[in-house]
């Protein structure tokens, strides 16, 4: 019997995008699925239009739940209310605002079984209104170097992209973090992969991540992401620190906190009509661990120096132009 797949989707102010995500959903290849949708109260009319989408796929009519939240949780929550009635064999998560290829279920079941691997990792197609590209990562298949890329930003962080054991959220008792709305997949991917005994890579099949929707969990930017990171941060070293196998990660984990620090800088100097006002408070933060500082890029070592020597003017005007001539290269 083919393993079955559990497809989660929260829905909230999706109305515009969850039809094209639906259709990828009922048109997969792989038969074995069930579907639950998460509506997190909505305020539009997006359930609505996923039902009208369903009328044409009777045959999956069968195998859809829609779960409705009597308040709003966040995408956390949701995440979390669809991972305790979901049944499958393997779990994947994918947001109301983007799709999938049509044999993505098929090829990852088929990577997962011919690998025997807990999470099969697939690349990220990013959609824009004018352009698209790929990025595709190099990813190790062993749990605790894989745990590493993706503490550092080697491998992609977002739980959309991954097809998971569910035993691995169940018999391991981890679950998404609510009240964290930015920061949710960072501190929740590596805890998942630290209980995997293999990962496998399911090249040429792809995540399409639409960058367009301006209402979507994660397009906003305001302070509180900023305390998100923070306290993230602070989840993984706390998880960590409990494993008899710290060590293994300790140096790692002090790099990603200079990780984030920069990822915090340039995010503030990019919304600094928005948050500026933190970026003296982030300038101060994990001083301690630039030790570290061996392992992170240049541009990233200039940010930490320019943030050191208080001079943020200047790291604005680099950040928004390296900003600038990255938007040109992907064009």
């Amino acid at each position: 019997m083919s393993p079955l797949v559990s497809i989660l989707v929260p829905i909230y102010g999706v109305e515009k995008y969850i039809e094209k995500c639906a259709r990828s959903l009922f048109e997969q290849t792989y038969k074995s699925i069930e579907f639950i949708f998460v509506n997190d109260c909505t305020p539009d009319d997006s359930v609505s239009v996923l039902n009208d989408v369903l009328l044409s796929y009777p045959e999956r009519a069968q195998d859809v739940r829609v779960i409705n939240h009597v308040t709003n949780k966040g995408l956390s929550g949701a995440r979390n209310t669809g991972l305790e009635v979901a049944h499958g064999d393997f779990l994947l998560f994918v947001d109301s605002d983007d799709y999938i290829d049509k044999d993505a279920v098929e090829r990852l079941v088929n990577t997962a079984l011919s690998n025997d691997a807990d999470i099969v990792v697939y690349d990220m197609r990013y959609i824009y209104n004018d352009r698209e590209f790929i990025v595709r990562k190099n990813i190790k298949t062993q749990s605790k170097e894989y745990v590493c890329q993706l503490l550092t930003y080697q491998a992609g962080v977002t739980i959309c992209g991954k097809l998971i054991k569910r035993d691995l959220f169940i018999n391991n008792n981890v679950r998404f973090i609510e009240d964290l709305n930015f920061g949710e997949d960072y501190v929740t991917s590596p805890r998942i992969a630290y209980y995997a005994s293999r990962i496998a890579h399911c090249p040429d099949v792809y995540y399409n991540y639409v960058q367009y929707n301006d209402s979507s969990y994660t397009m906003s930017y305001r302070s509180k992401n900023v305390d998100d990171l923070i306290r993230a941060l602070d989840i993984i070293q706390t998880f960590f620190l409990s494993k008899d196998d710290y060590s293994y990660f300790k140096d790692t984990i002090e790099e990603a906190y200079l990780h984030n620090k920069v990822k915090l800088l340039i995010s503030i100097c990019l919304h600094y009509s928005k948050v500026g006002h933190r970026l003296k408070d982030v300038a101060g933060l994990y001083t301690d661990k630039h030790s570290s500082l061996h392992n992170l890029s240049r541009s990233y070592k200039a940010l930490l120096w320019l943030s050191k020597h208080r001079l943020y003017l200047i790291m604005r005007i680099y950040v928004l132009l390296g900003y600038k001539v990255k938007q040109l290269i992907k064009k």
